[in-house]
């Protein structure tokens, strides 16, 4: 069982992955925008949209030369860099698009546009100490970012630093409360960090915000699977302790809550009806062993 309770936290970690790639791609485009904000110079413009017409034409190559031909020229192009280093991600060339951010950086390091960038793709190429290096920056520049506290908590969730990845995660709720995404990431830290009851609770405040997330199939493996290894834990310790199996019989809600389990109705029914198996059956040395 607990061999495929790990089996299932991997895969619960790789579903948050999956999501927040997800999240990290809508960000690319938001970055765009957001670096689109800033002041646009004649020169760079014209490379820019020379960049934009080979690109949508299919000629990447030739966009891409033209994008670091831009900031060759203009080094403190961070539009020049983002978009370079956007178009290389869409290509799978993450590799090289950190390396285009980490110079944009270097060129200009309080720009937190291509710091997040760098931060992002970091996390997408697995570069956890790279990753948390650029989120601090990040968080210093941009104190209230719920994404550069993602950022980090993900980079920490892979590092096993299952403390601070909370800690972010908590943050994140508190900054906004009611996105379902932010819990079931708790969850998934909870559960790498072996706290079940926390991370059933996480996971059922999830749905409870919107049952329709897509998220939804995950959340509801997830429920199952760890009410029923909470129902085992508690049927485990129930076997050796005799005051904890009487104080079940008599209620195991109350009962299981004491010991820190979390079980919905559904999970404490089951409970119950398993507790009927542990009560010995005309053995009289036990009940003697209880009575006196």
């Amino acid at each position: 069982m607990r061999q495929f309770l790990c089996q299932r936290s991997f895969f619960l970690k790789n579903e948050y992955n999956a999501f927040h790639g997800g999240l990290v791609a809508g960000k690319a485009t938001s970055l765009i925008s957001e670096v689109d904000s800033l002041p646009l110079p004649a020169d760079e413009w014209r490379w820019l949209h020379q960049a934009d017409a080979l690109a949508a034409s299919g000629r990447i190559e030739e966009a891409v030369a033209q994008l670091k031909t831009l900031v060759h020229a203009l080094p403190d192009s961070t539009r020049g860099y983002v978009r370079l280093a956007n178009l290389l991600r869409q290509w799978r060339r993450a590799g090289e698009a950190r390396e285009i951010l980490e110079t944009a950086v270097a060129h200009v390091p309080d720009c937190p546009v291509s710091r997040e960038a760098l931060a992002d793709v970091c996390v997408e190429i697995g570069r956890y100490d790279d990753a948390i290096r650029h989120g601090r920056a990040l968080l210093e520049l941009k104190p209230r970012s719920i994404h550069a506290r993602d950022l980090l908590s993900t980079a920490y969730l892979h590092r096993g630093q299952y403390d601070r990845a909370l800690r972010l995660t908590d943050e994140m709720i508190r900054l906004d409360p009611f996105e379902p995404a932010h819990h079931f990431k708790r969850g998934v830290v909870l559960q790498q960090a072996g706290l079940l009851s926390g991370s059933c609770e996480a996971f059922q405040r999830t749905l409870e915000l919107n049952p329709e997330t897509e998220l939804q199939e995950a959340c509801r493996m997830a429920i199952d699977l760890l009410e029923r290894y909470q129902i085992r834990q508690i049927l485990t310790i129930a076997s050796d302790d005799m005051l904890f199996r009487l104080r079940l019989l008599r209620d195991p809600l109350d009962a299981s809550q004491q010991r820190g389990f979390s079980l919905s109705e559904t999970a404490i029914a089951v409970l119950a009806a398993q507790l009927s198996h542990l009560v010995p059956d005309n053995q009289p040395g036990w009940r003697q062993y209880y009575y006196h």
